[in-house]
C-alpha cells in the first residue's frame, strides 16, 4: 500500500533523474576539455598549497615555542614539494600525451552528447528492478497465503510461521 500511495513519487524521481542526466550530458559537452584542464591544474595547485601550508605551520609553531619539535610538518613540506615538482616534470616530458588524452575525454563527451539513447541504459535497469522487486512480492504474497500464517514466539511476535497443511 505504500508502494501505491508513492508511486507518483517515485515516477517523479525518474523524470527529475532524466532531466538531470540530460543537463548533465549537455554540461559535458560543453565543459569537459576545460574541466580535465582544471583538474590537472588543481592538482599541481593542491601539492604546493600542502607544501606552503606545511610551511607556515612549521614556522608559526616554531615562532611560538623555539623548542617544538616539527619535524612532521618539515617533511610533510618536504615531500610535498617534491610531490609537486615531480608532477610538474611528468606534465612537461608527457604533455603530448596529455594532450590527447584531454582530446580523448573531449571526443568521448561529444559522442556521449550525440548518442542520447544512451540514457536509457540505467531507466531499464530501473525498470528490471522494479519488475523483479514486483515478482518477488508477488511470490511472498504467494507463498503466505499457502495456509494459515501463526505467529513465533522466538523474538515474541517477529516471526511468522507457515504452517503446512497434509
Amino acid at each position: 500500500m505504500d508502494l501505491y500511495k508513492s508511486r507518483y513519487i517515485i515516477l517523479a524521481s525518474v523524470g527529475i533523474c532524466f532531466v538531470i542526466t540530460l543537463i548533465y550530458i549537455k554540461l559535458m559537452d560543453w565543459f569537459a576539455v576545460y574541466m580535465a584542464w582544471i583538474s590537472v591544474i588543481l592538482i599541481q595547485a593542491g601539492l604546493i598549497g600542502t607544501g606552503i601550508m606545511c610551511y607556515v605551520y612549521r614556522t608559526d609553531a616554531l615562532a611560538k615555542n623555539a623548542n617544538a619539535d616539527e619535524t612532521a610538518l618539515w617533511w610533510g613540506m618536504l615531500c610535498s614539494f617534491i610531490v609537486a615538482g615531480l608532477y610538474y616534470i611528468c606534465i612537461i616530458c608527457c604533455f603530448k600525451q596529455l594532450r590527447v588524452s584531454i582530446s580523448i575525454i573531449e571526443t568521448a563527451a561529444d559522442w556521449f552528447a550525440d548518442t542520447k539513447r544512451i540514457i536509457f541504459v540505467p531507466m531499464g535497469y530501473f525498470f528490471l528492478g522494479c519488475l523483479v522487486f514486483g515478482a518477488w512480492a508477488t511470490a511472498l504474497v504467494m507463498v503466505c497465503s499457502i495456509s494459515e500464517n501463526g505467529v513465533g514466539t522466538d523474538p515474541p511476535g517477529q516471526l511468522k510461521t507457515v504452517v503446512w497443511s497434509q
